[in-house]
């Protein structure tokens, strides 16, 4: 949709053939925001208002940055990590963009699950009882499924 936009608005400068890892990335951080202004608008409304949350918000020392992208705050950021992943963007656990990335790093890392699709998750994403929320996931891949379930041979 991005893409299209861009064109119709720029008829010279076309863009065309495979999405670019910046067009991807743009798209990400709009559906993110979007997902984040559905469940935790009164949380920006806070950290707009007075910089910090009260101590029942169940996010983790929260901040909005540039882009008004809710993140993930704390030590981390004193390492020699990305800075995705010192402070990663937070997904609301009930909505359904969440399980979009989830579906996909669990499908493009051969149907990781546990710990491994927990610390993949991490490097870019923070989900609130995220153990959960990956578990339903597996939980509806037909292609886990299929290989937990024994199969009969005739």
């Amino acid at each position: 949709m991005l893409r299209f936009i861009h064109n119709c608005h720029n008829k010279t400068a076309l863009c065309q053939g495979t999405l670019s890892s910046a067009e991807l990335n743009e798209a990400t951080l709009l559906c993110v925001k979007s997902a984040q202004t559905d469940s935790f608008m009164k949380q920006k409304a806070d950290l707009l208002e007075k910089g910090s949350l009260s101590n029942t918000s169940p996010l983790l020392n929260p901040f909005l940055n540039r882009n008004q992208l809710l993140r993930v705050g704390g030590r981390l950021e004193n390492s020699d990590l990305t800075f995705d992943q010192q402070h990663p963007m937070i997904l609301p656990k009930g909505h359904h963009i969440t399980t979009l990335p989830v579906e996909d790093i669990h499908k493009k890392n051969l149907h990781a699950s546990g710990q491994l699709l927990l610390s993949l998750i991490r490097q870019k994403f923070w989900i609130p009882d995220a153990t959960n929320v990956l578990r339903k996931v597996t939980q509806k891949c037909l292609t886990c499924l299929d290989l937990k379930l024994p199969h009969q041979h005739n």
